[in-house]
Order: C-alpha cells, then structure tokens, then sequence
C-alpha cells in the first residue's frame, strides 16, 4: 500500500524500559521519523519530539503520563504508522494507540528496518514480532 500524502501521520514506537533501552528506542524513532521524510512522508513522534522534554524536566516517560497528549496528535492524523522497533509488539501504549486509531477509522500501517531501508505494509508477518 502507497501511504497517503498531504496531512501527517502520528508515529507510534515503543519506549518504556530501562534508561539503555529509553535511549535506544529514541533514537530508533529518530531514525524512522527521517527515513518517511526522505520519501515524503510528514510523520509526529511523540517518543522523538518528548524524550529529551521527559528527562529534562522529570516528566514520567509512561504511556500514561502522555496518553491525553498523545491522543490530540492521533485524533489530527491521517493515520498511524507503528515502527516494528524490538519490542513494540508487547507495548501498553502501543496497542492503546492502533485500537485508539481504529477508533477513528484511518489506517493504521506497519514500518520495518530491514537493511537501513524502511518498508511499510499492511501487516507484519509473524516472523518480525519481536
């Protein structure tokens, strides 16, 4: 599937876990938010535009803390693209931001890292749920 252009499309990637993991997952979502703007694709990272903000100034960095934040920028999508970053299958928030999507009928997209290349489906095989 083509993602749709014009307007923007909310990010979704983990990021609880240990402060190594925080870290990584960050930057990760770094990665992917520059990989769709180099195909064109305007997408907000709340995990990217918030880390620094969250240590910073001793925010919670919990999907609870920023879940009324979160949702202001997922009701102004076009849709959702999950980055299939190690460990977003098992992520609280997450899943709370694919059903929350669903919830207004837009797509909801998955982005894999396959040889610092991205690539987006509708689905993602069981062989990439980690």
């Amino acid at each position: 599937m083509r993602l749709q252009l014009g307007g923007f499309w909310y990010l979704a990637s983990p990021y609880s876990g240990t402060p190594d993991e925080m870290e990584f997952r960050a930057f990760e979502a770094r990665w992917y938010m520059g990989e769709l703007l180099k195909k064109g694709i305007i997408c907000y990272s709340p995990i990217w535009s918030m880390h620094h903000i969250s240590l910073s100034n001793g925010i919670p960095p919990d999907a609870k803390t920023w879940w009324a934040f979160n949702k202001v920028f997922m009701a102004a999508s076009i849709g959702t693209i999950v980055a299939c970053i190690p460990g977003w299958k098992q992520s609280f928030g997450i899943q709370e931001e694919i059903e929350y999507t669903r919830t207004f009928g837009r797509p909801i997209q998955y982005a894999v890292k396959r040889d610092n290349i991205i690539e987006t489906m509708d689905n993602v095989s069981k062989d990439y749920a980690s």
